[in-house]
């Protein structure tokens, strides 16, 4: 049977909605220093890093910090009783979505989605990632009912299903993905040809591009691309001029700039830049698309 659902705002950032077996929790913060916080619990629980600005986050089973990059928002399924940690260095905004499941009072399908799934870290699915920019949309409106909320939460479980509790089939080895994604890093701001990239890693560039989407949800492009709007962000909050923003970006013009943020956040960049510099507390971009193409 549903419980009573609940959406209190305080002025921390915190959101929190509960209904069917599920309690959703939504939270923005803003300078946040370095820490590991455990995450091991009696309920099983989705964690979603929505935004990450000025900063990474990383979810594993272990309080050491992976080697293992990833592109800003991630996903991971912890389910109950697994040894979980959230590892964070100084961070300017981080916006979090964290859904626990209670099994005993969940929805039967809920629950054998759940029975199927082992623990996923910090996939960039693009289903799950979609889901949850929606579900976080729910919360900051606040005029979904019950049943609209709960469905995008057994969307995404029934996706992790799917997924399973390890690396994609047909993806890349974490060495391989690393390696691909740390020279990505480190060329932000550069037009990094996939031959190049490809023959890095030891594959053909067919081969080396379908494996690394299997992998992380996105082409190689699409994912530094959203890396560089990460950068793009973490300047803006720093009061950066748009035009130097995009050059130490990578972009060819501040309107070149302009119109991709605008594409993958919703927003322009000046936009951006007054709803977060009024702080408030949970500004919601959930329109952000994930490219696969």
């Amino acid at each position: 049977m549903p419980a009573e659902a609940r959406h209190p705002t305080d002025p921390s950032g915190t959101l929190e909605y509960s209904c069917y077996g599920m309690t959703a929790t939504l939270t923005s913060r803003r300078g946040e220093q370095e820490g590991v916080v455990e995450l091991t619990s009696g309920r099983t629980i989705v964690h979603v890093s929505l935004e990450e600005v000025g900063g990474r986050t990383q979810i594993g089973s272990s309080r050491r910090q992976s080697e293992v990059a990833h592109g800003g928002a991630h996903a991971s399924l912890v389910p109950a009783g697994v040894s979980a940690w959230e590892w964070f260095g100084p961070i300017t905004l981080h916006r979090r979505l964290m859904i626990q499941f209670d099994l005993s009072s969940a929805p039967g399908l809920v629950r054998s989605n759940l029975e199927k799934s082992g623990p996923r870290w910090m996939t960039e699915d693009p289903a799950i990632l979609q889901c949850s920019a929606r579900l976080a949309h729910a919360l900051e409106v606040g005029t979904h009912g019950r049943r609209f909320v709960s469905a995008i939460a057994l969307a995404m479980i029934a996706r992790f299903a799917e997924l399973g509790s390890t690396f994609a089939v047909g993806g890349l080895s974490r060495e391989r993905l690393r390696k691909a994604q740390d020279f990505l890093i480190g060329n932000l701001s550069a037009d990094v040809m996939m031959s190049e990239l490809a023959q890095r890693v030891g594959l053909s560039e067919s081969h080396f591009v379908r494996a690394f989407k299997a992998s992380t949800g996105l082409p190689p492009y699409r994912w530094q691309l959203k890396l560089r709007i990460d950068k793009a962000k973490s300047l803006i909050l720093d009061g950066v001029a748009l035009a130097d923003v995009a050059a130490a970006t990578g972009f060819a013009s501040q309107s070149h700039l302009t119109r991709v943020f605008h594409d993958i956040t919703g927003a322009t960049p000046a936009e951006w830049r007054r709803i977060h510099r009024h702080d408030k507390p949970l500004a919601s971009f959930a329109s952000e698309k994930n490219w696969v193409s």
